[in-house]
Order: structure tokens, then sequence, then C-alpha cells
């Protein structure tokens, strides 16, 4: 579960190069915490999840950072993600 997202800043990919149809990118940058719940049966292939530490409701938190590219006019996007 992803509790919290933050978004460090977004900028035009490649100097605002057009790509095809859909035109210029911007890149967002940021980053995602959230925890997963190391008994669920989807986590077992998490190498060490159970010996990670724990926060207060049983679960193991994470941090990754994020790369999002996305359309500059998002109506040439195909609604995806």
């Amino acid at each position: 579960m992803i509790t919290s997202l933050e978004i460090h800043g977004s900028d035009p990919l490649i100097g605002g190069k057009a790509f095809g149809k859909t035109g210029a990118y911007v890149r967002i940058t940021g980053t995602v915490r959230g925890e997963v719940d190391p008994a669920a049966p989807g986590n077992r292939g998490i190498a060490d999840i159970d010996k990670a530490p724990r926060n207060a409701r049983g679960r193991v938190e994470y941090e990754a950072d994020i790369f999002i590219l996305r359309p500059a006019d998002a109506s040439l996007g195909n609604g995806r993600i």
C-alpha cells in the first residue's frame, strides 16, 4: 500500500523534443513510500522480508524513486499509465 508520494519536479524530456503524434513529453521525478504486509502470500517472494523491521502496524515500510513520462499535452495521450 502506498502511503505517500512526493513529487520533486517536472521538466520537458529531451528539451521538449516531439515524438510522433503524441508530441513532447514531460519527465516527473519523485519518491514513493509505502508498506507491505510481510505475511501476505503475494509478498513471500521478497528476499528476507521476514527479517525486515516492522512499523507499529506490523508492516514493512519501503521507499523508491519514481520516474514518470507523460505527454506534455494530455489530450494527445492514450489514457494509460
